[in-house]
Order: C-alpha cells, then structure tokens, then sequence
C-alpha cells in the first residue's frame, strides 16, 4: 500500500485505480463492537463496498477505552510551504515509518486500527488491470494497522487523518502486488493501541508478533474502478477471463 497522490476532491478518484488504495467496510456495528471490543461510538457507521483516500473512514481509537470514530484517510505532509499543494500521503512503509519526519511522531504516540472487511489489489492483466478482492480467512472483519494525526486546516477547522501501514506482500497477494496493509491479530490490538507502548522497536516486535498472513483472495468486477460503484456487487467474485471481455 505505498502510494503518493495529488490532493484533490474525491471526483478525482472516481475514475482512476489507485494501487493499493481501496477497501471495504461494510460489517454491522454489533460485530465490529464484538471484533474490536469498542466500548463507545461516537460517529454514524456507514456501510461502505469501495472506499478511497480523501474519505472519512471507521477506526478505533484509545483514550481510556476502545472508542469508534471516524478519521480522514490521507495525511499532507508539512513542506513549509503555504502556497503549495503537497501530495496527499495514504500509507507508510514499515520499513522507514520511524525515521519519516511526515509518520515517526504518530507512530510513537499516536497508532489506531482501521477495521476492514477486505481491500482490493490490481493484477495486470493484458492492456487492462483485473481487480482482486482479498479478506481473512476467518471471514471476520480484521484490523489494519494505522497511525493518525490531528491537523488545524487553513480555515481554521481541525480533523483527524491518518494513513496505513504496508509491508512486504505474502500468500495470495504477493502473486498480485509488492506491497499490502499491516494486518493485526486480535491478540495484540490492545498493545497496539496502548500509549505507553512508544519504543518504535518494540512496536514493530508487536507487528511482527500479531501480523495475519492467512488471506483469501479472489477476482472481482471491474465496477470497483470507480468509486461511483459502491455496492455488494464490488465484491461478488467473477472469472476474470469473462469480466476481462466484458470490460
């Protein structure tokens, strides 16, 4: 899930693919109380098939107890610069979040989980790109691991946002893509979450310890290309020989 992207409005996703950049939450809030142990909501939980960057999307936060609310996906980066548009960053890297000026604060004090249903990857195939729609094999929702920030906007208003982790893909989703989420184990969201937990080599230990690999992915149709398309049919699965023809 590495990717850079111009910051504008959400239109502008509705028809391109953004590697590494949609998935789906569309679980009740009873099971996403019961999956995350969330004890408040404070936020109106929208079923969605195909979320994109620029969104307002459910995550789970910590302060005193689990809480679900909703932050926005994309971080600017501060370059110092007021006239200029900075890209709008979706994921960090593993691999370098400790040492990146626009991640290292958040990632030591500030980690959330983004629930998921699954996410979506984009498979060459011929001139065009076959989407591929990936869940856990438990067929429960799941955690990405993610970090947030608080930002004042020029307007004066103040949102949260955040971005999600990626790593070295494995299983399935190696064959598709290079990169995919930090997917967390139930047994370490509490960790995860903790604020005293903030030494960035104990937290990838947690990561490395409470990462799921076991997925399940399949062919979807190429309707999830637009984000205009936000119904089940993004995640029946398809042959992808057929859809490739039918596209």
């Amino acid at each position: 899930m590495d990717v850079e992207v111009s910051y504008h409005k959400l239109k502008y996703y509705a028809n391109i693919i953004i590697m590494c950049g949609r998935f789906a939450q569309f679980s009740p809030i009873s099971l996403l109380r019961e999956a995350f142990d969330i004890r408040a909501v404070k936020c109106d939980p929208v079923q969605s098939y195909n979320i994109a960057p620029s969104q307002d999307v459910l995550a789970v936060v910590y302060s005193d107890e689990r809480i679900l609310i909703k932050f926005f996906w994309g971080i600017s980066p501060r370059l110092g610069k007021e006239e200029s548009k900075p890209p709008l960053l979706i994921n960090a890297r593993l691999e370098t979040i400790a040492e990146k000026p626009s991640f290292r604060e958040a990632y030591k004090f500030r980690r959330c989980l983004i629930p998921a249903d699954g996410f979506y990857e984009w498979e060459k195939a011929g001139s065009k790109k076959q989407p591929w729609f990936f869940t856990a094999q438990s067929g429960q929702p799941f955690a990405f691991a993610g970090i947030w920030e608080k930002r004042r906007e020029k307007d004066e208003s103040t949102r949260c946002i955040f971005v999600i982790i990626t790593t070295e893909a494995t299983g399935p989703v190696s064959g598709i893509h290079n990169r995919m989420p930090v997917i967390l184990d139930k047994k370490v969201y509490g960790n995860w979450l903790n604020p005293d937990e903030n030494d960035p080599k104990r937290l990838k230990e947690i990561i490395k310890e409470g990462a799921i690999l076991g997925l399940n992915g399949y062919p979807v149709s190429r309707r999830v290309n637009s984000v205009a398309n936000n119904d089940p049919s993004c995640i029946e699965p398809v042959d992808s020989e057929t859809d490739h023809k039918q596209n």
